[in-house]
């Protein structure tokens, strides 16, 4: 058992559409610590080009994407703001959640860029220290619905609505993750060729990825189901 002076923390990190925000619980003494939290629109972010509704320009009617590099740049800053309040070295369980269906392109070099922060003792920033971690320089978010053709070809593919629902808990909504994967495969088919293939995934490991500096960790279950390629019944 624990004795009462000792100092357990429990950080819990939630990265949405708009801000990402921290708290920190005293898990002995069960009281929050420290809440913080950054809007995406504050001047760290500028250089980032995202418009008024958080969002990067449209290409296409329906597009919906955010920057790749936000979400690496705003752990960074989450981060070095809490040193500030509270010691890291105290912190014994992270607990991340992030806004379902948000979805990146990991390079096929995405493990040999994580495990640089396994070996690496360098202070300068996480976005260089992370250069060449996305194949793409987007995120696509929540909000997308520019996936119709994907997910009526889905759908057909499956035998039609009642067995999309019957085996993926939904009738293929155009804003779930395997139909913005399908629709970034048609426009980026070079990244899925031999060596250059890479791999995708959700806003919700990504975060887990950087903070255990592996490439390879699983999807949470509940957004395992968002994807929609997931018999959930099995």
């Amino acid at each position: 058992m624990p004795s009462s002076t000792t100092v357990e923390l429990s950080l819990g990190l939630d990265f949405g559409t708009q801000s990402v925000k921290a708290v920190i619980i005293d898990i002995n003494a069960c009281h929050v610590v420290y809440t913080h939290s950054i809007g995406y629109q504050s001047a760290r972010f500028s250089a980032l080009g995202l418009l008024d509704d958080f969002l990067l320009p449209r290409l296409e009617e329906g597009e919906a994407n955010q920057p790749a590099e936000l979400f690496v740049l705003a752990l960074e800053c989450v981060l070095e703001d809490l040193t500030s309040k509270v010691s890291l070295k105290d912190v014994v369980v992270v607990n991340v959640s992030a806004q379902q269906h948000g979805h990146l392109l990991f390079s096929n070099i995405a493990e040999q860029v994580l495990d640089r922060l396994n070996i690496s003792s360098s202070t300068q920033p996480l976005s260089e220290t992370l250069d060449g971690l996305f194949a793409l320089p987007f995120m696509r978010t929540w909000m997308t619905s520019c996936t119709g053709e994907e997910a009526a070809l889905t759908r057909k593919i499956v035998g039609g609505s009642e067995a999309m629902v019957e085996i993926t808990g939904s009738d293929a909504p155009l804003r779930f993750s395997a139909f913005g994967m399908a629709r970034t495969a048609k426009q980026h088919p070079k990244l899925f060729i031999g060596s250059q293939s890479g791999k995708f995934v959700q806003l919700s490991t990504l975060i887990p990825c950087i903070l255990a500096g592996k490439a390879d960790l699983p999807l949470d279950y509940g957004n395992a189901c968002g994807v929609s390629l997931m018999d959930y019944s099995k």
